[in-house]
């Protein structure tokens, strides 16, 4: 069996306070129908006190009881975050690894908005192949959307939630099987969706300070691309072909096909994308996740590793089914993790 052999044997979440889109998009915006369109039924909103730490540690010790073993059993965590975190020149791996009481392990942490969570899976593989001794880790997903930074339905065509979702990674471990993972950056893309001030180019003043709410990534993309319609539709275009090609080149490593996968998981985009996504694998709608975007909305990072999980408890996946984890996320990046149930 090879070094980097492993499963996952243990899943947690954590979510915000359920609520109805149809009563409390208001709250966020004018432009209702619009939002209706979108498809979204519910979306999960943290209390004020409870930050995206909060949520990982939730998730982590839901996970870590779930396989039946402690914190000081772990040989490292991986954190990934689609958000900002609580506090600037601190590393919220380090302090989730404190909280847990996992004291001997190593922490890392991912912060490549919503492809991050997607991208550890490989280097749990790279820790085991690596590491002999090594026999567990716990991979962690959260997303809490910053109400100071952005409005969970103006930022983008996505209804933000807040959750986690983690997971008991197992050297050799039979059940549920990582496969391979395929990555595609592309740097070319690194200023989409950047904020050009709060950073050390630019700190934070009175006067620009202002245009936190009012910030529009899909401006952004528009000024990139010099509001050029055949350039932003090339880039579309390039989107949905990297984002199959990267799921084709992880099913290779298996000696599969993408016939073979039996649910297509993405992240919770809006319905319309999620039609898209079907349509670019050439599979019925169903075969994706699309019914748990609408009832969930997106949380960022968390949304796979989150379906994953219900899939799994659903019994809606077999054993030795084959699930793809795909994404993309700013920088750009492409990712496919494969397991197999």
């Amino acid at each position: 069996m090879s070094t980097s052999s492993y499963g996952i044997s243990g899943f947690g979440q954590a979510l915000g306070q359920k609520r109805k889109v149809e009563d409390e998009v208001h709250k966020y915006t004018s432009n209702i129908d619009k939002v209706k369109k979108w498809g979204y039924e519910y979306f999960y909103a943290a209390a004020p006190e409870i930050t995206q730490t909060d949520l990982a540690f939730q998730a982590a010790e839901e996970a870590l009881n779930h396989a039946g073993i402690t914190a000081e059993e772990l040989d490292f965590i991986i954190l990934a975050i689609s958000e900002i975190p609580e506090y600037l020149y601190w590393d919220p791996a380090c302090e989730l690894q404190h909280r847990l009481g996992a004291h001997s392990s190593e922490a890392i942490l991912f912060n490549q908005a919503c492809s991050g969570g997607l991208m550890a899976f490989d280097t749990v593989a790279g820790k085991f192949a690596v590491h002999p001794d090594y026999q567990y880790g716990l991979v962690v997903t959260s997303n809490r959307n910053s109400e100071e930074y952005r409005n969970r339905v103006t930022y983008n065509s996505c209804f933000h939630s807040d959750g986690a979702s983690a997971a008991v990674v197992q050297r050799e471990h039979p059940h549920c099987r990582w496969v391979s993972t395929k990555i595609w950056s592309d740097g070319t893309y690194a200023p989409l969706f950047r904020y050009d001030w709060g950073g050390s180019t630019e700190p934070f003043n009175a006067v620009n300070l202002q245009h936190i709410h009012s910030f529009s990534p899909l401006a952004k993309v528009q000024e990139f691309f010099d509001a050029d319609p055949v350039k932003l539709m090339d880039f579309i275009e390039l989107l949905n072909k990297r984002i199959r090609l990267v799921t084709e080149q992880a099913c290779e490593k298996e000696g599969i096909q993408l016939t073979d996968i039996r649910r297509i998981i993405y992240l919770h985009d809006n319905v319309k994308s999620m039609q898209e996504i079907a349509e670019i694998f050439e599979v019925d709608i169903d075969r994706t996740n699309a019914k748990l975007a609408s009832q969930y909305g997106h949380m960022g990072v968390t949304d796979q590793l989150f379906d994953f999980k219900q899939y799994i408890e659903s019994g809606e996946l077999n054993r030795n089914d084959y699930v793809a984890l795909i994404g993309i996320g700013n920088g750009m990046h492409w990712v496919c993790s494969l397991f197999q149930v």
